[in-house]
């Protein structure tokens, strides 16, 4: 019901460009009769001119998987087009942390949960995806949604035999690093590259900050609450590459709509 107050926030304040975003579901409820004849004809008595779409933010440069409704509403005639896809550059790997910590690690019991078949099947969880499921609010708490393991990101991890040969000739975690030349590749074979020491853990959830990132917010956003509510508000934010396409789109549109 929400939705109605939105609309009573239109009427009152009459911008010239409104953005609706909502859960696919909204569309399908009662087989497409609550948004065909409820939903858009209440955004249509306003008198503006709309276009709707679903759109996906892994087709904007951010693999996750959350495909959303958005409606775009114009007081003026214009031509509008939603973004067109990007190829996806990025797996979500690329979007997490190297080193790990066995503060985001889970127990056990949880473990079972996680790399449940059948879990794994209806896409309540995911282990190592390319593309991360949809983020929701708190599901990291819930065991819901993405979670990844240490092997997921061993390219980087050394052999035990290869520990056993650093840790006889030095130790890792220098203060200061040794000279990093373009034949450090060869040096890392012969065990005398620089060396940071690892936390053991298994499978653990994402941090806060990789939700954010998969949200696609820059590192300089600041975190200024605990934990629970930044999934929280990871979990029900907008991707920001997705509404920086659509303003794109929008800014275009009113420029043409003036000519």
């Amino acid at each position: 019901m929400l939705i109605f107050e939105y609309i009573r926030a239109i009427k009152e304040v009459s911008p010239k460009v409104f953005i609706f975003e909502n859960v696919k579901g909204l569309i399908n409820i009662d087989g497409g009769k609550i948004w065909n004849d409820i939903v858009l004809p209440a955004f249509k008595k306003l008198g503006y001119h709309l276009y709707w779409k679903l759109l996906n933010s892994k087709d904007y440069g951010i693999p996750q998987s959350r495909t959303r409704v958005f409606l775009i509403g114009f007081k003026n005639r214009v031509i509008f087009e939603f973004p067109k896809p990007i190829k996806l550059k990025y797996k979500m790997v690329d979007f997490l942390d190297k080193a790990f910590t066995d503060e985001y690690a889970i127990s056990e019991k949880a473990k079972k949960g996680v790399i449940n078949p059948e879990r794994l099947k209806k896409k309540y969880t995911q282990l190592n995806g390319d593309i991360a499921l949809c983020q929701a609010r708190c599901q990291q708490y819930n065991l819901r949604g993405d979670f990844v393991s240490k092997e997921y990101l061993e390219k980087f991890i050394l052999s035990d035999k290869l520990q056993k040969t650093v840790l006889r000739y030095g130790k890792p975690d220098p203060e200061i690093a040794k000279t990093i030349l373009s034949s450090s590749w060869k040096y890392h074979y012969a065990s005398r590259d620089n060396y940071i020491s690892v936390p053991k853990s298994n499978i653990r959830r994402l941090t806060p900050r990789e939700c954010l990132r998969l949200m696609g917010f820059p590192e300089n956003f600041k975190i200024v609450v605990n934990n629970t509510q930044v999934y929280r508000q990871a979990g029900n934010s907008i991707v920001v590459n997705v509404l920086e396409n659509i303003m794109r789109q929008i800014c275009k549109s009113i420029k043409w709509g003036k000519k």
